[in-house]
């Protein structure tokens, strides 16, 4: 039972740490995108927004692999 509340405090452990850095990169992005809006530069600014939006979707795609995986069938 303790290997078993161990590994689940790994795991909460794990996709907490990650949460937290795909925050930092969402807000990054946010940042820069203000930066650019700022400074009205234009090719930047749509280049951030494209790579935000590759970022999210490849975040989420990794979710739906990942959960893909625990589904009972």
């Amino acid at each position: 039972m303790r290997n078993i509340n161990e590994n689940i405090n790994a795991d909460y452990d794990l996709i907490n740490s990650n949460a937290v850095l795909i925050s930092k990169i969402h807000q990054s992005f946010e940042a820069l995108e203000e930066a650019l809006g700022m400074l009205k530069l234009e090719e930047p600014l749509f280049l951030t927004y494209i790579a935000k939006k590759s970022f999210a979707k490849a975040v989420c795609q990794n979710i739906q692999d990942s959960t893909e995986e625990y589904k009972i069938n």
